[in-house]
Formats: C-alpha cells, structure tokens, sequence
C-alpha cells in the first residue's frame, strides 16, 4: 500500500489518531478536501469526519505539501481514498472534496 505509511503517522499522532478512531468506532462519513491555503505554492489534504451528511465537517487530520498542482486533486486522493477504504474496512471510500466543495471535476 503506497498510503501506509501515512495511516501509520496519523494512527500514532497523539492528536489525530484519537479522533480518527472515534471517527471509525462512530462510523462517520470521511471527507478528504483538498486544498491550498493563501500564498501557499503547494495543497493540503484535510482528513475530516461528520455524524451525517448535513452535518458540518470536523478536522481530524491535516496533511502540508500533498500535492503541487490543482490538477493532482483526484490522481492523489482516487488512491488515496480506495486505500483508506480497504485500509480502515469502510463501508464507502471517503467522499473527495476540493476547496471545500465536492469534486466534480476540473
């Protein structure tokens, strides 16, 4: 798995890993939003949670310098997400979200 490595660091992250397991144990939706904060050259992922779909986003997880273009969003992510839903045993991949919003594409 090309993610293992990253599910290792935010499962021993004193912060993150809490949170991502009640997130599990509570069965929430994920969310991976990617993102680029103000003069920021390279995006962000944010791993997020929330109980049901009208509820708002929870941050879990934030990870600097995923990717360099706005262009990588599902390349980066696709995987991403179909790792996290064998990885974890979910029972739907994470939705993918850009800039806040659900992809749609570009």
């Amino acid at each position: 798995m090309l993610y293992a490595p990253l599910f290792e660091l935010i499962e021993a992250h004193p912060r993150f890993g809490p949170l991502l397991r009640h997130a599990l144990e509570e069965d929430f939706e994920l969310v991976l939003d990617y993102h680029r904060h103000p003069d920021a050259e390279r995006w962000c992922v944010a791993l997020h949670a929330r109980a049901e779909e009208s509820a708002p986003l929870s941050e879990l997880a934030h990870i600097k310098d995923f990717g360099r273009e706005r262009e990588d969003c599902m390349p980066l992510l696709g995987p991403l997400a179909t790792e996290m839903l064998a990885h974890y045993r979910l029972d739907r991949a994470p939705a993918i979200y850009l800039e806040g919003t659900p992809f749609r594409g570009l």
